[in-house]
């Protein structure tokens, strides 16, 4: 087996020891695939607040030369925490994900972590022989977080004079 990046060429000679010392050669070439993606997860919105929501947009990109199909997209904000998307050589898919900021929440920011993972099987190069295949899994996190603010007002009232009568009221 020779291979390069882009194709692997097998090639089989067989000599026979006849009278004309024939000599038959043949090769296959199989191009060879690379799948792989990118996840990035990015705020819909600049700041939130306790008791509003907090929206984010995943985007998975293909970057490989191979359609991924039923690509896992795991999220605590996808209902069932799953779902599973086509992505096509040279494509994006967006999924849409969203919370409500509980009314107690005290920490400056709420942050969300995205994982996207596709899996496929390859014959097994360490035992050609015997058929074995491995399974080889591509996986990528992406986190975003958005600024949750609070509605705070202070007033502050302050007397012109330090005493009055009742009159100057």
């Amino acid at each position: 087996l020779d291979y390069d990046e882009d194709t692997m060429v097998n090639t089989v000679n067989v000599t026979a020891d006849l009278e004309n010392d024939l000599i038959v050669s043949d090769s296959n070439s199989v191009p060879i695939c690379y799948p792989n993606f990118t996840v990035a997860k990015v705020a819909d919105m600049d700041r939130t607040s306790p008791s509003h929501y907090a929206n984010w947009t995943i985007t998975i990109t293909n970057t490989g030369d191979v359609d991924l199909l039923d690509l896992a997209v795991y999220d605590s904000l996808i209902p069932g925490g799953v779902t599973h998307v086509d992505v096509l050589v040279g494509e994006s898919v967006n999924v849409k994900v969203s919370t409500i900021v509980p009314s107690d929440y005290v920490d400056d920011k709420i942050c969300n972590t995205v994982k996207a993972e596709w899996s496929y099987i390859i014959p097994a190069l360490d035992d050609v022989d015997d058929q074995e295949y491995d399974e080889v899994t591509l996986s990528h996190e992406a986190t975003s977080c958005i600024p949750v603010v609070r509605a705070s007002i202070e007033i502050t009232k302050v007397a012109d004079k330090d005493w009055a009568c009742a009159d100057d009221v």
